[in-house]
């Protein structure tokens, strides 16, 4: 009827997918893989130190927050760079592609806080104990003159192990500085990336795992040269002839070696031994429970406390002079020391094992902030992450997390857990001296 017709066309543009999906699947298979089996064998080897079965949720937890967060950071940085070099027009990832970053971050924060909050309270729980050599060198002191007089070089113990209680390898501080000094400098390039927020949160997570690797190599060569805050405890011990048993599971401690080798009426527990993890056996540990539960009057003399049974107790078995209660030392193998676990048994029955190896540091840091480095940095970078994506600024989310690293660190109840700790430590082992008690009571108050 007409030559000519008028029409409309609607049309929507879809981006296409950058190929984080597909990142996603392979990457996320290949770590979920190795972490996973990583959280299993950690979890068999808790369980045998006797720790609880529940102990599998924070282990699995933590894995999988660390398959989230990396497969997504890796798939992200991949589909970066591949669209960089090949095309002369980044685009920008797709709906879809943003959405899924967004929820793994968020995911990954979330299951963080389980293992974080686990190490924490593992570390509330720890038994303490403070193995005075004087009284066991020397047994036929006056009791009551020892404790008034020795009682400054458990104080000095203390406070030494409170510093390192949430000491870090890498302070967060430093890392968050030189973070947003590469942020500052990669400003010019970033404005030329489309706008995508994440390929934005893939550069900041790039800077802020760069700055990290800065901050702790830098602190890794300053301990290399000048000494790591870690030796200063075994130190100590020496020089106040006082060793440290820390029990991390109901079967498993720590243990550093304070008796001085002047000392020539007995044996000296020298060389690798010296600071060593002791895998106990179901004896001793009874033991130790029945003596730390003891009431003052049921089998104690009227001169004799807790300490002090304590003390010659755990001398004895150190100089392998208890009948019946031995151990045998064993050096770690490399598996062992790579993974931090135990994997085989190496001794039953009523035979102790000392572990030892070629490393200077103590490992009762192992329950301590700086034996978990690993799982504190990847919670820093990604609740930094998760404040990023949720806010898209940099100095916010620095800022943010600063914060709630220092309010983490003030209210950290291991700090108000340990005198905790140490008050029924000394209440058990000087019976609830008054005068001694109340000194205690004005030494927390100050602290």
């Amino acid at each position: 009827m007409t030559s000519s017709a008028t029409s409309s066309l609607k049309i929507e543009h879809h981006m296409p997918d950058a190929g984080i999906f597909r990142g996603l699947e392979i990457w996320g298979f290949v770590l979920g893989t190795l972490t996973s089996l990583y959280a299993l064998v950690q979890w068999r080897g808790v369980v045998r130190r006797g720790a609880s079965y529940a102990s599998v949720v924070p282990l699995v937890s933590a894995a999988l927050a660390d398959t989230l967060y990396f497969s997504a950071l890796i798939s992200t940085v991949h589909a970066l760079a591949a669209e960089a070099g090949t095309l002369p027009l980044v685009l920008p990832l797709s709906k879809r592609e943003e959405s899924i970053i967004k929820m793994l971050i968020y995911s990954s924060v979330s299951l963080k806080v389980i293992k974080v909050v686990w190490v924490n309270w593992k570390q509330c729980r720890s038994d303490i104990f403070f193995l005075d050599w004087s009284l066991y060198n020397s047994p036929w002191r006056d009791e009551a003159v020892v404790y008034k007089s020795e009682y400054w070089k458990t104080s000095c113990l203390v406070r030494e192990w409170s510093l390192m209680q949430t000491k870090r390898k890498a302070p967060l501080g430093y890392t968050i500085t030189i973070t947003l000094l590469i942020l500052y400098v990669l400003k010019p390039w970033k404005s030329s990336l489309p706008k995508s927020d994440g390929y934005k949160w893939a550069v900041t997570a790039i800077a802020w795992w760069s700055s990290y690797s800065i901050v702790f190599l830098l602190k890794w060569a300053l301990n290399k040269v000048a000494g790591s805050d870690a030796e200063v405890l075994p130190k100590s011990c020496t020089a106040l002839d006082v060793s440290v048993l820390v029990f991390e599971e109901e079967y498993y401690a720590h243990y550093v070696h304070g008796r001085n080798d002047e000392s020539k009426e007995m044996r000296t527990l020298a060389g690798p031994l010296a600071i060593c993890r002791i895998v106990c056996s179901p004896q001793l540990r009874a033991v130790y429970k029945q003596l730390s539960t003891v009431t003052p009057g049921a089998g104690l003399g009227v001169a004799e406390t807790k300490q002090i049974v304590l003390s010659k107790f755990l001398a004895a078995f150190i100089e392998r002079a208890l009948d019946g209660m031995s151990w045998v030392a064993s050096e770690r193998t490399f598996l062992e020391k790579l993974l931090g676990i135990e994997l085989s048994t190496r001794e039953t029955g009523s035979t102790s094992t000392l572990l030892y190896d070629d490393s200077n540091t103590p490992s009762c840091f192992a329950v301590t902030w700086w034996g978990e480095e690993w799982t504190l940095s990847t919670f820093d970078a990604m609740f930094y992450s998760c404040i990023f994506v949720a806010t898209d600024e940099e100095i916010l989310a620095a800022l943010i997390t600063l914060i709630l690293f220092q309010v983490y660190l003030l209210y950290n109840p291991t700090l108000f857990r340990l005198f905790t700790i140490l008050s029924y430590v000394f209440q058990r082992a000087l019976d609830v001296d008054s005068r001694l008690y109340n000194y205690f009571s004005q030494y927390e108050l100050l602290y």
